[in-house]
């Protein structure tokens, strides 16, 4: 079987769903997941990162042209949530300080190193994992 784009996929292919969310396959649109065995009609595929944990694991069902060789993007819903929430608290910062440059208030290079700091500041922090 082929994928969306032509792509013969064989068991063991990684792959994302693109199913529309009115198709069989919607529930696991931009899931990450590897081919498992084929079908008559579509290809049984194991989800190993969905937009949710209670997803991953899971076998599916899908028709070959609502899949894309290869593993796209982001699947979870959170991680793009926190992509968001990242990109705003960092925005008014690199905004004040190309204005402040622009405005002949700091340098160039103030304003790199500002941004830079705030950006340091706003990292996202992993969890400490001890053992």
């Amino acid at each position: 079987m082929h994928d969306r784009n032509g792509k013969t996929l064989a068991p063991g292919d990684p792959v994302t769903v693109r199913a529309s969310f009115d198709s069989a396959g919607g529930r696991y649109h931009r899931a990450h997941g590897t081919v498992v065995s084929f079908g008559t009609k579509r290809v049984l595929i194991r989800i190993t990162r969905g937009s949710s944990d209670y997803i991953d694991g899971s076998e599916a069902r899908i028709l070959p042209g609502d899949l894309e060789y290869g593993h796209h993007g982001t699947p979870r819903i959170d991680d793009q949530l926190a992509e968001a929430m990242l990109s705003m608290k960092r925005a008014p910062v690199n905004e004040a300080a190309k204005l402040a440059a622009q405005a002949g208030i700091i340098t160039g290079h103030q304003t790199e190193s500002l941004i830079r700091l705030w950006h340091e500041h706003t990292e996202p922090h992993s969890p400490n994992v001890s053992g």
